[in-house]
């Protein structure tokens, strides 16, 4: 009886460990919106229930909403460290890019989503990293930036607090039509 024990003990182990190797290979993307500096603990109190992201941004907003105490940029290495995966990322997927999509006017942040999508450029093909910018009226910009993450217990890539621009791919769009994506 106890070698029976000690044997379905060492085969859950075994699982145990297989699982951990295998979970540890995946790759993740933030997933969620940052509804930007205007939104604060105060301003979220004061929301009703039909404001959401979908509301206050429509066609342009990934749930779950974040917002944060005073305002500034989410903490991403304390949410990816703390929070639950499937609450604020995605499994990235053969062909997909993790992808920062930053919306500005006048040059300070609007609001910011965090998604896991296929991106193609008219013209250039699908976009597997680096960043594109629109803007419209010399006063409203939106970045979107796409990059992989690498296997493993990685961070995802899409966390930067300001959009970078690549100098392998910079690509100067005038018109938002031209970017064609899917939101998964």
């Amino acid at each position: 009886m106890n070698a029976l024990v000690v044997k379905s003990f060492s085969v859950y182990l075994a699982c145990l460990f297989i699982g951990y190797v295998i979970a540890a290979q995946d790759s993740y993307c933030f997933r969620f919106t940052w509804m930007g500096p205007s939104f604060n603990n105060e301003s979220y109190a004061n929301m009703n229930e039909t404001e959401s992201c979908e509301n206050t941004y429509p066609g342009a907003c990934r749930d779950p909403m974040v917002i944060t105490k005073d305002g500034s940029p989410p903490d991403y290495e304390l949410m990816w460290n703390t929070l639950p995966r499937e609450q604020i990322a995605c499994r990235l997927s053969s062909g997909y890019v993790c992808a920062k999509w930053t919306s500005l006017f006048e040059d300070s942040v609007e609001y910011t989503m965090h998604l896991c999508t296929r991106i193609t450029v008219e013209g250039e093909g699908a976009m597997t990293s680096g960043c594109i910018t629109s803007t419209a009226n010399n006063t409203r910009r939106t970045e979107l930036c796409a990059c992989r993450t690498y296997p493993g217990n990685n961070t995802p890539c899409n966390l930067a607090p300001h959009v970078y621009h690549s100098t392998m791919t910079p690509v100067i769009l005038t018109a938002l039509p031209v970017i064609i994506y899917s939101l998964t």
